[in-house]
């Protein structure tokens, strides 16, 4: 994928991980692509800013869909080890 940019609305944002996490689980991407992937998304404080909120998730995060939050949960800590208080 790799066209990630800096996302000026939380729906954009989140529409990007939406589709992102669709091409993983389509299997067009490798699970290290993915964890790469999140981790150019989150290296945009804007990014991480409609997303999170401190250590916790933004509520915009429930237009991802129970399965795909679960998928993007699980991540999460691969890409920021400590950082998030995700259960």
């Amino acid at each position: 994928m790799n066209n990630t940019i800096e996302f000026e609305t939380a729906t954009a944002a989140v529409a990007h991980l939406k589709a992102l996490v669709d091409v993983y689980w389509n299997k067009t991407i490798a699970e290290e692509e993915f964890i790469s992937e999140l981790t150019i998304f989150f290296s945009y404080s804007k990014n991480r800013g409609h997303i999170m909120r401190g250590s916790e998730l933004a509520p915009v995060m429930e237009k991802l869909g129970k399965k795909r939050l679960e998928t993007f949960k699980a991540y999460l800590p691969k890409i920021d080890n400590g950082k998030y208080n995700i259960v």
